[in-house]
């Protein structure tokens, strides 16, 4: 009885929170939030109890590395890293993943950024996770039957959580041969499907099962790009949401009307602007509702492009573009020999203008000023590619780079079409560190 009053008091007061039109009422919840989230620090992380200053904006901006050096003292259920990650390994190692340590949920992150980072929720904070989830995917008539699958690379209590009440919810594994994926989702017929969008992708390009007919289609995990969405549309008859939620928490949701807005109610996020005309930036994210493992002034790598206000009347900001990580923005060179910066998204949209059928391909930067296209593409498509990238380094002020072609590569864990192995050779000096 517990479980469910609390499932439902975080679902109405997420409900509520979600449709604030206020900016004044927006920014007061954010500010009571940070008080109360502040004094539990200083109360019970032995990290921020020993950093001066009263006030959250006292504490220091961590950066992965840095916030996993210092894991053992932030956390508030006295976990050890070391022990946390042998648990979310070897739950992983067995697919099995409906244990806890010490009462404690632990999970993985995919680690496609370097060090494998843990996360730790309480059950406690499985339930407000859960109910603010429901009103953020299921907003109108929570109390209908539903069956929910969710497809991802790795399970975790947080989901059995929604398998209570009137939801019915069944995880997919991605590691699990495709043809045994796509037939277990077909058995189970979902009445809402929660999956990446090249899971989502590959299904619409095969062409979906007539007894896969979704009513709501939930993209996570991975860029859902433009040519994604209008396959997904076309096989499905029906436009996708997308949840942006990283181990770090949940950053944002789509409205009714289709745009992606922060989810400030919960979160705060403060922005470390990346380009002139501050329209790029990194967010700095501070999640409200994480008191076991606190995520407090963590600088995500992630290059978010910030929107408009929308339509739908909503406070809370939107984003017009989620295009990738700070790693994986190129260089190429001007008539000077100047480094000049390509976001991952320029890239992206430069191969799909030259070849719109082409879903599977990564651009590799080896080195500043080289590209690698790694596809399936013919010589006389490469010339068309070749011409797109010149066009963008000429918008750009920059000389056309140097272009080569390989084979189609196997997916990544987040399927980056835009991957800079060169990053650690040209830092922009514009993008400050992190520092404790």
């Amino acid at each position: 009885m517990f479980e469910t009053a609390h499932i439902a008091v975080a679902f109405l007061h997420a409900r509520h929170r979600d449709r604030l039109k206020s900016h004044v009422t927006l920014k007061r919840v954010q500010a009571n939030r940070t008080a109360a989230l502040t004094a539990h620090l200083k109360r019970n992380s032995p990290f921020y109890r020993a950093r001066p200053g009263e006030t959250l904006f006292d504490f220091p901006i961590l950066e992965k590395a840095s916030w996993l050096h210092h894991f053992n003292e932030i956390n508030t259920a006295g976990l050890t890293y070391q022990d946390t990650l042998a648990f979310a390994q070897q739950q992983e190692r067995d697919r099995t993943f409906n244990a806890t340590l010490n009462g404690i949920t632990v999970g993985l992150s995919t680690g496609t950024s370097g060090q494998r980072g843990v996360f730790l929720v309480s059950p406690r904070e499985r339930l407000t996770w859960l109910g603010v989830m429901l009103a953020k995917l299921v907003p109108n008539d929570p109390l209908r039957r539903r069956k929910v699958a969710f497809v991802l690379r790795a399970g975790s209590p947080l989901y059995e959580t929604a398998g209570r009440g009137p939801i019915t919810f069944r995880y997919f594994d991605m590691l699990a041969p495709w043809s045994d994926l796509k037939a277990g989702l077909a058995d189970f017929a979902p009445d809402m499907l929660i999956a990446p969008a090249s899971v989502l992708r590959q299904l619409a390009d095969e062409g979906p099962d007539p007894r896969l007919q979704p009513h709501d289609i939930i993209s996570v995990a991975e860029c859902l790009y433009p040519d994604d969405e209008a396959a997904i549309v076309n096989a499905f008859g029906r436009r996708p949401g997308e949840i942006y939620q990283a181990t770090e928490g949940l950053l944002a949701t789509r409205c009714e009307l289709g745009a992606l807005h922060l989810n400030e109610a919960y979160m705060l996020i403060e922005k470390d602007w990346i380009d002139e005309r501050r329209t790029r930036f990194m967010p700095v994210v501070t999640d409200f509702l994480r008191h076991t493992q606190p995520i407090v002034r963590y600088r995500l790598d992630d290059i978010l492009v910030a929107g408009a206000p929308c339509p739908c009347g909503r406070a809370a900001e939107t984003l017009d573009a989620i295009e990738g990580r700070r790693d994986d923005v190129c260089h190429l060179f001007d008539a000077g020999g100047h480094p000049v910066p390509v976001f991952p998204d320029l890239l992206v949209r430069a191969v799909l203008e030259a070849a719109p059928s082409l879903s599977q391909f990564r651009v590799t930067q080896t080195s500043p000023g080289a590209l690698v296209l790694e596809s399936g593409l013919t010589p006389v498509q490469h010339d068309a590619i070749r011409l797109a990238f010149a066009r963008v380094a000429e918008k750009l002020g920059a000389e056309p780079p140097t272009v080569s072609f390989a084979a189609p590569h196997s997916p990544d864990a987040k399927r980056r079409r835009v991957v800079n192995l060169a990053s650690k050779s040209v830092a922009p000096a514009h993008l400050p560190r992190a520092g404790v």
